[in-house]
């Protein structure tokens, strides 16, 4: 997307000294996910990964998207900040009229405006990456996820996880042909092959060497989800990652992260793809499959 066009969209602000509005301080800005979506789930591991939870709120709401509501709080997920019953209450209170959008999850609010800095998940990494360094101990949280030196090769395989991987399940399960189906599983499992050659060649951890940066991020969060949800409910079912040799180990070295995996939960995972009638309209959800494949290094 062009920068002209970003600038259009309501909710892609920055957070930076330098914004007339939106500047780094701690305790201002809350975090809304939901454990259940990839996307917000990536915000979820760049806050944890930074160690920022002391310094930004956070709030999960219930994993279940409710077609006519959205994304619910409840009793048990309740809005720490706001007390509202539901994502759509953020989005109104915010207040912004030219939004026609959807109500989203990831996204940041700004608890002394009472707004929406930025609703956009690769835009929440770079801000979770460099926004807030000054309020943690850089000896402890040392990590840099977007290095300068590797952003242009950073950026070239965002672009290609996110169109066939990232973005590449839903489009399977979502097609409504069979050549829109099998153009998009194609493209799916072509790319898992160049990941899988690009991590026997490199024989290393992580998709930029030893430096673990967004874009592993960005994989993850698909990749956690693959065996035992789209495998499935997408209808992703070529092959599961368990039986990649290198994808598989890579997954399992990312989840032996302690932060990794303190941020899944693979029962509200399970719960809210198979509850979505759309895609499984029983919402009866398999007692399977087994993943404990995770567990072993």
């Amino acid at each position: 997307m062009q920068q002209s066009q970003q600038q259009q969209l309501p909710y892609r602000n920055i957070i930076s000294d330098d914004h007339p509005i939106y500047k780094p301080e701690a305790n201002r800005y809350h975090l809304y996910i939901v454990n259940s979506c990839p996307f917000a789930h990536r915000a979820y591991i760049a806050l944890k990964l930074k160690g920022l939870e002391g310094i930004i709120g956070l709030s999960i709401t219930e994993p279940v998207f409710d077609d006519e509501l959205g994304w619910q709080f409840s009793e048990s997920y309740p809005d720490h900040v706001n007390g509202f019953s539901s994502i759509p209450d953020l989005y109104k209170k915010s207040g912004n009229p030219e939004y026609t959008g959807r109500f989203t999850v990831p996204l940041l609010w700004d608890k002394q405006s009472s707004t929406i800095v930025n609703n956009e998940s690769p835009d929440l990494l770079r801000i979770l990456n460099n926004s807030f360094n000054q309020f943690v101990n850089s000896e402890t949280s040392p990590i840099d996820l977007y290095p300068s030196d590797l952003q242009l090769e950073i950026n070239e395989l965002n672009g290609k996880i996110a169109e066939h991987i990232n973005s590449g399940v839903y489009k399977v399960g979502a097609a409504k042909t069979q050549e829109i189906y099998n153009t998009n599983v194609d493209n799916l499992f072509k790319t898992f092959n160049e990941l899988e050659e690009r991590l026997e060649k490199s024989g290393s951890k992580y998709l930029f060497g030893d430096r673990l940066t967004e874009t592993d991020i960005r994989l993850f969060t698909t990749l956690i989800r693959f065996d035992i949800v789209y495998y499935h409910v997408m209808k992703c079912n070529l092959k599961q990652i368990q039986q990649y040799t290198y994808l598989k180990k890579y997954l399992v070295n990312l989840y032996q992260i302690p932060t990794f995996r303190s941020t899944v939960d693979f029962n509200e995972i399970k719960t809210g793809d198979y509850k979505a009638k759309v895609f499984n309209p029983s919402g009866i959800i398999p007692i399977g499959p087994n993943i404990d494949y995770l567990l072993q290094l």
